[in-house]
This record gives C-alpha cells, structure tokens and sequence, in this order.
C-alpha cells in the first residue's frame, strides 16, 4: 500500500471519528443527567450485542497488542490456543454474567472492586 493510501484511510478513520463524536455531544443533552455511571457503563442502558461486541474487542486486543507478538516469538504459533480461552470467558458470562448484573443495578455497583467491596 502507498503512504497516500494509508494516509487517505487514516484521515478518513479520524474524520469518521470526529463525526461521531461531534453526533454524540450534541444528543448528550437528550440523556437524563450527565453522571460517571452515564459516562462508565453507559447508563446501563447498553444493549446485549454492544456488550458483547466491546468485551469481545477489549480480550482481544489486550492480548493481541501487548502479549501475542512477545509469545510468539518465544514459544512458537501454539500459543495461539489462547483463543480457547475464549470459550471459557463465554461459559463465565453464561453462568455469572446476569447474576453479576443484576447485583450491580440492585446496589449500583459501576467496578467489580466496588462488588467485592461488598460481599468481602
């Protein structure tokens, strides 16, 4: 690829970017309240696939940006078993996730250290 074409993709990325938020600060006064948990979590009001999509995104580029290059390098391509872990993150959220939700909306946690805070 080009520096002009990657220069045309990267401009265009920021710009998409811009106009997003430009879009999200003026619906901001649509929003009941301008508050940390509206900021956090979204007001708990984010729908399934968004939170899964975003969980799915943050496992996967922690793992991508800062371990994958240094493993690979060490051990070879089998730590690429890594995405099994990806099934066990999926059972967690099966068995947990609703119960963990519905203690944070009953006691208003935002963090899991808040939700340990409380029953430790």
């Amino acid at each position: 690829m080009s520096n002009s074409i990657t220069v045309a993709v990267l401009a265009s990325f920021v710009m998409a970017f811009l106009f997003v938020s430009y879009l999200s600060k003026r619906s901001e006064s649509k929003i009941q309240g301008s508050s940390s948990e509206n900021f956090i979590i979204g007001g708990r009001g984010i729908g399934t696939l968004v939170l899964v999509l975003s969980m799915g995104a943050t496992y996967f580029s922690t793992w991508t940006l800062l371990g994958a290059f240094g493993a690979y390098y060490r051990s070879g391509v089998w730590f690429a078993g890594f995405t099994v872990w990806t099934i066990f993150h999926a059972i967690f959220i099966w068995l947990f996730g609703a119960r963990i939700w519905l203690a944070g909306k009953k006691y208003g946690f935002i963090t899991p250290g808040q939700m340990i805070k409380r029953y430790s």
